[in-house]
Parts: C-alpha cells; sequence; structure tokens
C-alpha cells in the first residue's frame, strides 16, 4: 500500500514507467500479428516473415539513432514536441 500512495503522490513516476513499458508492448503486438499477416495478407512463407521482422528491427534501431542525435544536437524540448505533433497529423 506504501508503493501505490508514493505513486500517487509522484505522478511523474507513474508516467515514466507507463512509457517505458510502451515499446515492449508495441513489439509484442507486432510478433503476435506479423507471422498471420504475412501468411494471409501477402500470402508469403517464413523467409518474407524473417525480412519483416528484420526491416522492423532495423527501422527501430535508425528511429533511436535518430532521435538520439536530434536531442544531442537540439537541447531544447521543441523537437521532440514537434515530432509528435508531426506524427500526429498524420
Amino acid at each position: 500500500m506504501a508503493g501505490l500512495k508514493y505513486i500517487g503522490k509522484h505522478k511523474m513516476i507513474l508516467n515514466i514507467g507507463l512509457l517505458s513499458i510502451l515499446p515492449l508492448i508495441v513489439t509484442q503486438l507486432f510478433n503476435v500479428s506479423s507471422p498471420d499477416y504475412v501468411s494471409s495478407v501477402l500470402k508469403a512463407n517464413s523467409v518474407v516473415y524473417g525480412l519483416a521482422d528484420m526491416g522492423y528491427g532495423i527501422g527501430g534501431l535508425i528511429a533511436g539513432l535518430i532521435t538520439g542525435t536530434l536531442i544531442i544536437k537540439f537541447h531544447d524540448r521543441s523537437i521532440i514536441i514537434s515530432q509528435f505533433i508531426i506524427k500526429k497529423a498524420d
């Protein structure tokens, strides 16, 4: 109970915790839905699934590197806020 009370008083910790779990949830959803998508929609085999999974991993790596570079280059938070706005506009 003391831990829940602490989190209740410090909402930032709860928000950071939820945000840290989000990539795990997205990855698990991708890993569950991707084989069926490749099989049913693309009518392809395991090689295509492997390529799709590899592309997903490479895209995540590149996105992380680009974001890290942008955060180092722009010390204010405007770049991060603008990325969220651009993504939401899509």
